[in-house]
């Protein structure tokens, strides 16, 4: 999983809750990491920091879906983190092409049933699983 997150508290949290899980975790600190991250290689899902210093995580993850379709890619699934949960950011995160969204702060169980959605687990996941 790859997480885009440049405030270092809540990277370190949501680090520690996916490492809870033993899914392996790659940090990029703004949208420009994130893009080249995701360039470099493939991830199960994408946490992404809508609000990042230089590029934010709307433009990071537009930039992501033109890579996706310009080189026939699999769609990575893009989970929005945002402090927003109004009804007018849906739109903004549906037009960047985000897939899904979690309010922050959220808890382990609200992660959890981000990741039991999008990486595809229908048991779950027990702390010592892994998944990429």
């Amino acid at each position: 999983v790859l997480v885009a997150e440049d405030e270092p508290v809540n990277a370190e949290v949501t680090r520690a809750m996916l490492v809870y899980y033993g899914i392996d975790v790659v940090m990029a600190r703004d949208g420009e990491q994130a893009v080249a991250e995701h360039a470099r290689q493939p991830f199960d899902l994408i946490l992404m920091d809508c609000q990042m210093p230089g590029m934010d995580g709307f433009e990071a993850t537009r930039r992501i879906r033109d890579a996706e379709h310009s080189s026939g890619l699999t769609r990575t699934p893009v989970v929005a983190l945002t402090a927003h949960a109004m009804a007018g950011y849906r739109e903004q995160w549906l037009l960047a092409g985000m897939d899904d969204y979690l309010a922050k702060p959220y808890t382990q169980e609200q992660l959890e049933h981000v990741l039991n959605h999008w990486l595809n687990n229908e048991n779950g996941l027990p702390a010592g699983e892994t998944s990429e």
